[in-house]
């Protein structure tokens, strides 16, 4: 019997975009391309799926994980040390691909609060065979050095190991996001963006916790030589301090990508406060969950929705929004566990 047909692959800028569902390669952990969906009812508004990137509970760190697992392979490298908070979508995304590797997975978490359950995350690492320890304090320092122990350790026992900062921070492998920008051009319809118009306005709403994925999306938009903006909402800081962090990372990505200067990358990214949840966006995203299966954190995801719920409405604007929903099952299940 004849194979199935569909239509050929299509090339934008250095991405090719596959029409129907791909398989992962050894060389990918994800499946790509995420789907690009519009939000029932909203016309300017549209959803980047990737949490439906296609390995373990998905998410955009997949990219990024893409990234380390490449490197990590060149190198040789026979473990796996990284960390992140307690309720951390990374960590276990990080250990699965571990796993997948052959690799030792060593996490380091901040520490679970006297009288308190561990966490949906903590345990889904512990399943995964992965040891799990945690930071001597909570915060980001103690989770640091936490990391850097661990490795110490393992390499002082001879194992090469790759490392990757605390939540995936990563400047090297930051630049895995940058594909998310060239499938959103290739995934908008043609009969809407004749011959991939790039000087439509375009805003790419995502919450801002270490940076990275802001960051990678502004990188993306500068290589394609688009015109949009990132809009940061910061969901686990102030906005000034989501900024500095994404000012920061900003002159190390350029700094590995060569040819660009950190003040330049940075004033694509455009960081926020968190917009007051309303009514309307909240039945908007009642209605949305059901009709697209669409889960949203209560940390990342909902908040970054309600900004680019406003945006989309805004009548000051003429901009495309696309919310890229970036995933995070466990805080979900964490929310879901404690009510």
């Amino acid at each position: 019997m004849a194979g199935r047909s569909r239509r050929p692959d299509r090339r934008v800028g250095s991405a090719v975009v596959t029409e129907v569902g791909a398989c992962p390669t050894r060389a990918t952990i994800g499946v790509y391309p995420t789907p690009l969906q519009h939000v029932p009812g909203y016309p300017r508004l549209r959803v980047k799926r990737e949490d439906l990137s296609g390995f373990g509970f998905g998410g955009s760190k997949i990219r990024l994980l893409d990234q380390v697992v490449s490197a990590g392979r060149r190198r040789g490298a026979s473990a796996l040390v990284t960390g992140g908070r307690r309720d951390s979508n990374w960590v276990p995304l990080a250990m699965m691909a571990a796993h997948r590797e052959g690799w030792d997975g060593y996490a380091v978490f901040d520490p679970t609060p006297s009288g308190s359950r561990e966490s949906s995350a903590v345990r889904l690492t512990r399943r995964l065979g992965a040891s799990v320890s945690f930071a001597a304090e909570p915060g980001a320092d103690a989770v640091k050095a936490g990391i850097a122990c661990v490795r110490e350790r393992l390499e002082a026992d001879g194992q090469l190991v790759a490392q990757v900062p605390r939540g995936g921070r990563d400047a090297e492998a930051t630049r895995g996001y940058t594909r998310i920008v060239e499938e959103i051009l290739g995934q908008r319809p043609i009969d809407e963006v004749a011959d991939l118009d790039l000087d439509l306005d375009l805003d790419l709403i995502v919450p801002v916790g270490g940076g990275g994925l802001g960051v990678g999306l502004a990188l993306g938009l500068v290589q394609q030589g688009h015109r949009g903006r990132v809009v940061g909402v910061a969901v686990t800081s102030s906005a000034e301090v989501a900024q500095a962090k994404v000012a920061a990372l900003c002159e190390e990505v350029a700094a590995a990508a060569g040819g660009l200067d950190g003040p330049t990358l940075a004033g694509r990214v455009t960081v926020v406060p968190v917009t007051q949840p309303t009514d309307a966006g909240a039945r908007a995203l009642s209605r949305t969950a059901g009709q697209l299966g669409l889960l949203l954190d209560p940390v990342f995801g909902r908040p970054a929705w309600s900004t680019a719920f406003a945006a989309g409405l805004a009548t000051s604007s003429t901009a495309e929004v696309v919310l890229v929903a970036s995933g995070g099952l466990p805080m979900y299940l964490e929310e879901v566990g404690e009510s």
